[in-house]
Parts: C-alpha cells; structure tokens; sequence
C-alpha cells in the first residue's frame, strides 16, 4: 500500500469513529439527549415535554387550577406549612463543571399553561425555580405565579419527568418569594447558604428564553436596599448572566449552595439625541 493510500484508509477510519460517536450522542432519553462525554438537550422536544405533561395532569384532575393557586399566593386558604428536612451544605469548592453535575437535577423548569383562546392551554411561559427539600416543597418567583388568564402550573425535573402544582405554601410578594408543593417522589434539594458579600463568585444555572439548564458565571457585584410597599427589600446584583425564562433560577456559591434566586434585569441605556438608545450595560437583580 503507498503512502497516499495508508493516509486515506487512516482518513476514513477517522471519520467512520468521529462518525459513530457523534450517533453514540444522539441515542437519546426522553427529552434529552446523552453523549458519554457530555449531555446534548434538546430543547424543543423538552418543552413539548413538559407541556404534553402538564396538559395530561390537567386533564387527569391532577393539577391544581390556577385562580386556587392565586389565592392561596395572596394568603388564602393555604395548606400547614410542613416541616422541612434541608440538607447541608459541602464545604468543599467546586469547578463550574463539578457544580452544574452535582447542583443540575436540583434545578427545575417551571411551565404555566395559558387560559387564551391562541394557546388553547398547550403553551405558556416557562420559568425556572430549585428544589428546598425532597418532598416536593420547591422555589421560584412570586411573579411566576401571579399571572392572569392562566390555567394550570407544573415542574419538569433535567431528566424530563413532569409534576404538577399542587398548592402554594408560602410567598411574598415584596421579596418576590413563592414556596411550592409539588406532588411528586422524592426530588433532588439544593443546600442554602446565608451571607454573599461583593466580589462572591457565583453560578446559575436557568433557562433564559427556552434555553434549558444554561450556565452562568460572574461575582456578586452589589448589595442594595429596594423600597416597595414601605418596605427596604434587600437585594443582589451579580454579574452571571440570565434573562427571560431565568426567573426563580438558583444563584449557587463555590461550594453549591443557594445564596440567592434570580429575579429581574434592567437595563441601562444612552439616550443620544438623533434618537437612537444606545444599552450600556444591564443590571441583574437577584434576592439574596
């Protein structure tokens, strides 16, 4: 054989290997698709997921209806509040990537199904929030809740399982805090952590704009007051990017534990004067 040709047959093998792992990443589970090297999500198909989900448990009288869910947000009629067994955090710090394995099956995508005649209760928006303790009490935005025209809610774990609703047990709306009852077996909870002064590294791991389970890194760049309700709300700003969709998403320290929740961003602008808003930067706002 010369040597053009051992180089080609080299050539081929090559690709057949590149070829046959590539298809190896694609055997996928429901929803998401593995590679041993690293997981592919796929995003389209977990978001039908979760909806044909929520539909199913809406149908099956599963779920709890959406206007029960309100009040109970506003303080009326709620459940006792359970007692929770939280677990503790590791003291150990970890890498970005040692945090997203350990802290991803915390993590949850919460979809509301809309009420209007467009949606017709298939679609809706999607969210984010983490799990507090294993059975079932789950964290994510009072604003996540407080929605009009809406249906039903549901929780879908990274695995792509599907679980409703089921009532609020507590909320707040000036700390945009809302604890959840999720019926479901037992889940995967996140550590808390108190104290996450400027210059903390952070990650959050959320779902902005149907991105499922995007990781963020940054620092905590501020802690401020915002007065609502002749309240002093504390606050964080961090520099971990997130954006619609990331609502409710867990902000996690070094060590993998949740010292905030995503809130909010705003956004800076320079007015020039042929009219044009030139954004300078965007503040993201988190509850500590």
């Amino acid at each position: 054989m010369t040597k053009a040709r051992r180089m080609s047959a080299r050539r081929n093998r090559i690709l057949l290997a590149t070829g046959l792992l590539v298809l190896a990443g694609c055997a996928s589970a429901p929803g998401v698709s593995r590679a041993r090297g690293g997981g592919y999500l796929d995003d389209a198909r977990l978001v039908g997921t979760l909806f044909e989900g929520a539909v199913a448990l809406l149908e099956g009288g599963k779920a709890t209806d959406m206007d029960v869910l309100r009040r109970q947000l506003e303080g009326q009629d709620r459940p006792p509040f359970p007692r929770l067994s939280l677990p503790s955090a590791d003291r150990r710090k970890r890498s970005p990537a040692e945090l997203y394995e350990a802290s991803k099956h915390g993590v949850l995508v919460v979809g509301v199904l809309c009420g209007c005649e467009t949606c017709k209760g298939k679609r809706g928006p999607v969210a984010s929030g983490f799990v507090l303790a294993a059975d079932g009490v789950v964290v994510t935005n009072y604003h996540v809740v407080d929605q009009n025209n809406k249906l039903a809610m549901a929780v879908m774990t990274y695995e792509g399982q599907v679980f409703p609703v089921t009532a609020v047990l507590a909320a707040d709306e000036a700390n945009d805090i809302a604890i959840l009852q999720v019926d479901a077996p037992p889940l995967e909870p996140l550590p808390l952590a108190t104290g996450a002064p400027v210059g903390t590294s952070v990650t959050v791991i959320s779902h902005p704009s149907k991105a499922l389970y995007t990781l963020s890194e940054g620092i905590v760049s501020r802690r401020f007051l915002k007065h609502r309700d002749g309240r002093a709300v504390p606050k964080l700003a961090i520099t971990a990017d997130f954006g619609r969709g990331s609502s409710g998403a867990p902000v996690l320290n070094e060590f993998g534990a949740v010292v905030g929740m995503v809130e909010a961003t705003h956004s800076i602008y320079c007015d020039k004067d042929e009219g044009k808003r030139n954004l300078q930067m965007v503040v993201k706002t988190c509850i500590p």
